[in-house]
């Protein structure tokens, strides 16, 4: 049977997992003197570039610089009241030469949450106006409704309750299967008044490659899961950055919860026998395939841009939370952890460590919930600490093992190693580096 010794310094197992609890991501600590050579599972190193990614453009607004308040007309500047086959100008983003373009689109459906807007001159996919209804009514029916209740709700800078998806060729350097490219964004510039700024609510999803290759009929439902993940981001920001005036969600955990957003969108359109992206699946390789994630990859370490490991760790961490709240009060419960997390005055681990001590265990710390999370990608227990809730999906994760010998990890960083017991824990490892024998 699974399980773990986390007693005295002398720990029994066939594995051990070394956790770095501190959330100092800039200095490392030692894991203390090990052997090198132990063995290891095989794996293959995935083609990380072969999966989409998801952007927030970067935006700082300047000193005293506030949202557009729709109340005055001349910050707005637009008071059009759009109408079905209406055309406009868009700002929008190259990540090839990381400057804005315009894009000339023509709204193809007008519903009660959102407006589908289209290229009306040079779309790489043609997008008809039934694909342009079935994305609407998609976020109309289910993605609005799921994230304002579970997560946060949107601001309206320009008064007219609607939010934009624009469909177009994202400019983003992809050319063959296995380039990168860039599933979608949201930029928080277009809430302020600027140069740049489209003065709406509004996500830019990609058609190109993200419906498909075959450019003459385009999979529109590949972009569900991601409006859902774009949708969070912009709920999340209208909290913390435009009410509360309390700055970005640390990034692992902003990520964590689109993609917790997406997930849900993903379990709901299958239970409704409806195609969708399974970003469960896409997440799962990453993490089971990766020599970085091997090597001690932190979860709290956002500096890599576009970069799938980070996705997959936010990701499971998402999960690992949702799962022990859902254990610690029973699977149904109705609580909005997310949204507690969301509204709650911390950006990062504070926020969730006041998860943690008020639904499992008011001594637990977030980075003992760190260390306990890594455990439960190891072990995919039934019950307790070092599983998911006995949920089914999460029974493929198979963490791959560590093979060098003593290194230093980030805060949030974490390696398993195979061991010969009894082990001792070294003596020279780092203060907040927490050791656990692992019986597999």
């Amino acid at each position: 049977m699974a399980s773990v010794d986390d007693q005295g310094n002398v720990l029994l197992g066939n594995q051990l997992l070394i956790s770095n609890e501190s959330t100092d991501i800039e200095n490392t600590q030692s894991t203390g003197t090990l052997s090198s050579g132990a063995d290891v599972m095989e794996t293959s190193e995935l083609d990380l570039a072969s999966y989409g990614f998801d952007a927030i453009l970067p935006f700082e607004p300047s000193a005293g610089q506030r949202p557009i308040d729709p109340s005055n007309g001349s910050l707005l500047k637009t008071s059009e009241v759009y109408e079905l086959n209406s055309t406009k100008d868009f700002y929008t983003y190259s990540f090839i030469t990381g400057n804005m373009d315009q894009t000339h689109a023509r709204l193809a459906y007008n519903g009660t949450h959102g407006q589908v807007w289209v290229d009306a001159d040079n779309p790489t996919m043609f997008i008809t106006d039934d694909d342009a209804c079935l994305i609407g009514e998609a976020f109309d029916d289910s993605i609005y409704p799921l994230i304002t209740e579970n997560f946060y709700t949107e601001s309206d800078v320009n008064a007219d309750g609607k939010i934009a998806i624009l469909c177009f060729d994202i400019q983003d350097n992809y050319a063959i299967p296995g380039d990168a490219y860039c599933n979608g964004y949201f930029s928080p510039e277009d809430l302020y008044d600027g140069a740049d700024s489209n003065r709406m609510e509004i996500f830019c999803m990609d058609t190109y490659p993200t419906m498909g290759n075959d450019v003459n009929n385009p999979n529109v439902s590949q972009i569900f899961v991601g409006l859902a993940h774009e949708f969070q981001h912009m709920v999340n920001f209208n909290r913390n950055e435009i009410e509360e005036k309390s700055g970005y969600m640390d990034t692992w955990l902003d990520e964590a919860l689109s993609e917790a957003a997406g997930y849900m969108y993903q379990v709901l359109a299958e239970s409704a026998g409806q195609d969708c992206k399974d970003v469960h699946t896409m997440r799962l390789s990453s993490y089971n395939k990766s020599d970085a994630i091997r090597n001690g990859k932190s979860l709290l370490d956002w500096n890599t841009s576009a970069d799938n490991l980070n996705y997959a760790l936010s990701y499971f961490f998402g999960q690992y939370l949702r799962t022990q709240v859902d254990e610690a009060l029973g699977s149904g419960n109705g609580v909005k952890v997310f949204n507690e997390i969301i509204t709650d005055p911390g950006n990062g681990n504070a926020a969730v460590e006041s998860v943690i001590q008020k639904y499992i265990d008011p001594q637990l710390t977030f980075g003992e919930f760190l260390t306990n999370y890594r455990a439960a990608m190891v072990l995919k227990a039934d019950t307790g600490s070092f599983g998911f809730n006995g949920e089914e999906a999460f029974n493929g994760i198979s963490t791959p093992l560590y093979i060098g010998g003593t290194t230093n990890l980030a805060g949030g960083g974490a390696i398993v190693t195979a061991i010969d017991a009894p082990f001792t824990v070294p003596v020279d490892q780092g203060t907040d580096v927490s050791c656990l024998g692992i019986f597999w």
